[in-house]
């Protein structure tokens, strides 16, 4: 196992227990804190809270280092919720969702305008080649050039 591999099964070994801390104590505050109750929602997936805390770690990394103690660990989940920035999150999350389909439609329809465009310059050319073709069937074709052929009007 080289280092990369040790350190990403590391950081996935801490969020799991991250995880597994945070389901345990997030029930634990909403059985305590009516407010928090209200907002607190078991079934939701952890995997934001765990990076928006995970992000506000880096922000206070010093040389890519941070350490958070449990209490600092709950105050951000309790602002997560209470604050509703998890919901603005999804909010985000599904407005960015929107453009980037709208994005994605507007991308094909171009490439199909550009492969329609494609196709009749195709259909131009070889209707072009063709007429090129039937042309020159059709005219006879000289096999002697005219001029130097012809006899001499005077001799000398």
């Amino acid at each position: 196992m080289n280092t990369k591999e040790y350190m990403d099964k590391l950081v996935k070994d801490a969020k799991t227990s991250l995880r597994g801390w945070l389901k345990v104590e997030l029930k634990r505050m909403a059985e305590k804190n009516p407010a928090f109750a209200e907002k607190y929602d078991p079934k939701e997936k952890l995997e934001e809270l765990i990076e928006w805390i995970t992000e506000g770690a880096r922000s206070i990394a010093v040389n890519n280092c941070a350490c958070l103690s449990e209490e600092q660990v709950r105050k951000m989940a309790m602002d997560w919720y209470m604050d509703g920035i998890g919901e603005e999150r999804r909010k985000e999350r599904e407005a960015e969702e929107k453009k980037r389909k709208e994005a994605w439609k507007r991308q094909q329809k171009r490439y199909e305008k550009m492969d329609q465009n494609a196709a009749e310059q195709r259909a131009d050319y070889i209707a072009i080649k063709i007429a090129g073709i039937i042309e020159r069937l059709a005219i006879p074709r000289l096999t002697h050039h005219p001029i130097k052929h012809q006899p001499a009007l005077f001799e000398m």
